[in-house]
């Protein structure tokens, strides 16, 4: 026999991390969540019985965006109900 988990992501979270630097711009991958828990299955096959976290919500994940100095950019999160604009300023390079 041989156990296996997986972990799964249930609350809210925003990760905006930095590509690339060039000059005045900047490419940052964002990664934003807004998940809450809906229950558990299980998932049976002939010889292994496994339970399914379900969650639903916002899973936004690797949205690459590119922003200049002094230049507000949306970050399309591919929901409605949530907007996120970032900005940048020459001193954050």
């Amino acid at each position: 026999m041989r156990l296996q988990s997986e972990s799964r992501f249930v609350g809210l979270s925003l990760v905006v991390k930095p590509v690339d630097v060039n000059a005045n711009r900047m490419r940052l991958s964002v990664r934003a969540q807004d998940t809450e828990f809906v229950g558990k299955r299980e998932v049976d096959t002939a010889e292994c019985r496994s339970e399914v976290v379900d969650v639903k919500g916002l899973e936004a994940t690797n949205v690459t965006v590119d922003v200049a100095d002094g230049q507000s950019v949306d970050v399309p999160l591919g929901d409605a109900h949530y907007r996120l604009v970032l900005k940048l300023h020459h001193a954050d390079l």
